[in-house]
């Protein structure tokens, strides 16, 4: 029987990776601003904001 997981949702096993990316995720949010519609953020802030990590 196939795996019901899809690949690009599998968790990471490693509880270091996942705080280190969770933590990334949530300054990018800090900068981007948390309140924002993630609709209105444009590629190149984006961009940005990544780059300022």
């Amino acid at each position: 029987m196939p795996s019901r997981r899809s690949p690009t949702i599998a968790r990471t096993v490693n509880p270091n990776t996942h705080r280190a990316h969770a933590s990334a995720i949530d300054r990018v949010i800090g900068l981007l601003g948390r309140d924002r519609p993630l609709v209105e953020v444009v590629d190149a802030e984006t961009g940005q904001a990544l780059a300022e990590l």
